[in-house]
């Protein structure tokens, strides 16, 4: 009979005590929200539902069922799916052109909520190609227009929209802030252009300045004095590039540079920095600042300033100038034997008193000043 024949039959795919729950909930009668993509693959009858929802013969109503889908992703703050789902809207090809305005203007919201306001705005623009006075378009460029800093625009877009209802609170107080913000960013451009135009004319007093004291630049690297261009390039650095840990070269009232000053002391490997020191102040003063004190790797207390005799290298000779501590810094440096290498001048202090000093001198003469 026909019941032998059926008797090895088992039934595939249906409800069993192990997957009962999983099934369930893959049925579109026990679902309590959207299914995910994955659900999707899993159920036919999920699938079939789909096929329904968007049919393709009918694409005025599968682009309404994909605005509900990009609506339900809004509210639910899934804005990157929400996008999806209106530009799937968009593709479909349909005369509705209300219909056409709103998925663009909803997904214009969407991209706003995702910081893309070029976007935003652009979609807001082509929403209102379909339906002019779209005011949820406009007040969606205008926000658009505001968020960039494009406040001359988000008037503009503020007062198109009053035309259509000069009573919407949105726009009335976004043109107000828009014209606002707008005075307060001519303000700030003013400002900032004014500061730059005296930053450039503070910058060439201190190039035309530095050029009149002539000063030469020396590259230790290549033992050459440094081209024209590399000159003025190195006074850019020296005088607004300069790391703040090396001090600044500044330029006063009465035209006068205040330079930072290394004076090293080779007797002993140490050095002294001085932050600043004004070009026209005597050696012999800034020594008597420097040696108020007796340092502490002085043991023989042999650098006072009596004692004391100041060298710096003509590095065109390999020379040691002996100066007169009576000189200025500003005289020292204008001489044609003097050269800076590195960010600031540099000066050598010895002890007459010194064995190092009759030592370095036993071998090689030194000039004056």
């Amino acid at each position: 009979m026909s019941k032998k024949k059926n008797k090895d039959y088992k039934y595939d795919g249906g409800l069993t005590s192990e997957n009962v729950d999983e099934e369930l909930l893959l049925n579109p009668a026990f679902m309590n929200e959207a299914p995910t993509q994955e659900q999707i693959d899993r159920s036919p009858a999920l699938q079939a539902l789909q096929k329904i929802k968007y049919d393709e013969e009918n694409p005025e109503a599968c682009a309404l069922s994909h605005k509900e889908d990009g609506n339900y992703h809004f509210q639910r703050k899934e804005y990157r799916k929400a996008i999806t789902a209106y530009t799937e809207g968009l593709k479909q090809k349909h005369d509705d052109e209300p219909l056409k305005a709103v998925l663009l203007t909803n997904r214009a919201a969407a991209n706003f909520h995702l910081g893309n306001n070029r976007t935003a705005l652009n979609d807001a623009i082509a929403a209102l190609k379909y339906k002019p006075g779209h005011m949820k378009a406009i007040i969606r460029g205008a926000i658009a227009c505001f968020d960039m800093e494009k406040y001359e625009e988000c008037v503009t877009w503020c007062e198109r929209g009053l035309k259509v209802d000069a009573k919407e609170q949105k726009l009335i107080n976004y043109k107000k802030k828009a014209i606002h913000q707008k005075k307060q960013k001519e303000r700030d451009e003013r400002k900032q252009n004014m500061k730059q135009f005296n930053d450039l004319q503070r910058r060439k007093k201190m190039m035309d300045a530095m050029k009149e004291r002539a000063v030469t630049f020396y590259s230790k690297d290549r033992e050459e004095e440094l081209d024209s261009n590399e000159h003025e390039a190195t006074l850019e650095h020296l005088l607004f590039k300069r790391s703040p840990r090396s001090g600044a070269i500044t330029l006063d009232e009465n035209n006068e540079f205040h330079w930072p000053l290394y004076l090293l002391y080779p007797e002993y490997n140490q050095s002294d920095f001085v932050e600043d020191c004004h070009e026209d102040i005597r050696l012999s003063d800034q020594l008597n600042v420097v040696f108020s004190e007796t340092p502490e790797w002085d043991v023989e207390k042999s650098y006072t300033p009596p004692n004391v005799e100041v060298f710096f290298e003509d590095t065109k000779r390999r020379q040691l100038i002996r100066v007169d501590p009576n000189v200025s810094l500003k005289t020292i440096i204008a001489d044609k034997r003097y050269r800076i290498n590195g960010e600031c001048p540099t000066l050598m202090i010895l002890s007459k008193n010194s064995d190092f000093y009759t030592k370095t001198f036993e071998n090689q003469k030194f000039e004056d000043f």
